[in-house]
């Protein structure tokens, strides 16, 4: 009869150790879900939304030329102290792109707020520019750019 009570606590206690085990590794598996959901969520909202309004901008060109002598079209952009969240401009020039982004460093900086003159390599004067913040679809377009 004693040795019969010994296996009934053996037993209890096994199934309490499983018990605890299941509820500790639901708690690990939960923690794990929601820090990696929460990472995400706070990616797809910088992601789905623009980081400052297309409609709020201020950032203009103030000055397009083209300079055949350097083969350069010189554009000057005046980025407005309130747009601070700008992360690229890009320029369209008939069949040429050119990005410039926080991620270039150096010849492209988009940083600072005030008037910035970038010279875009061109061998032909274009027929027009179009320029473009972040993402925005509202594309500003220039035609007829006069030499320099």
């Amino acid at each position: 009869m004693h040795n019969l009570n010994k296996t009934k606590n053996k037993k209890g206690i096994a199934d309490i150790v499983a018990t605890v085990l299941i509820i500790a590794l639901s708690v690990v598996a939960v923690s794990m879900i929601f820090s990696y959901l929460s990472v995400y969520a706070q990616n797809l909202d910088s992601t789905l939304s623009p980081s400052i309004s297309c409609l709020e901008m201020r950032t203009s060109i103030t000055e397009t030329c083209y300079n055949s002598e350097t083969k350069n079209l010189e554009v000057s952009v005046d980025k407005s102290v309130g747009d601070n969240k700008i992360s690229s401009f890009t320029f369209f020039t008939g069949e040429e792109t050119f990005s410039c982004g926080l991620a270039c460093e150096g010849k492209c900086n988009i940083h600072e707020s005030g008037k910035k003159t970038f010279f875009l390599a061109l061998e032909e004067k274009p027929l027009n520019l179009k320029f473009q913040i972040n993402e925005c679809q509202n594309i500003r377009e220039i035609d007829n750019i006069p030499e320099c």
